[in-house]
């Protein structure tokens, strides 16, 4: 069971100068791989069910777009740390479904 906490914790500037230069990084590195790669490479179904390099890659750059709240402005909050979590599941959910 994971255990769910109401603590504030708080990121300092230079520390998040830090995450986003490495998420830069980290994007500008699998963009560059990817470019290697030929369109028909890129959408090979390994198997049956499993995703395409394509698939996996636009998963990655749409899950990586989401730390882009650390650029804005932030507050401290103490509402539950689980209280978004129906919806984050619905999202996903609907994505996913998209997909098959």
């Amino acid at each position: 069971m994971v255990e769910i906490t109401t603590e504030v914790h708080t990121v300092s500037t230079e520390q998040k100068e830090a995450i986003l230069l490495e998420i830069t990084k980290t994007k500008v590195s699998l963009l560059k791989a990817l470019s290697a790669f030929k369109n028909e490479q890129m959408n090979v179904v390994p198997f049956d069910g499993g995703w395409t390099a394509a698939q996996t890659a636009d998963h990655l750059l749409k899950a990586g777009s989401v730390i882009t709240f650390l650029e804005g402005n932030m507050e401290e909050t103490h509402r539950p740390a689980d209280e978004k979590v129906p919806e984050i599941k619905a999202m996903f959910l609907d994505s996913l479904s998209l997909c098959s």
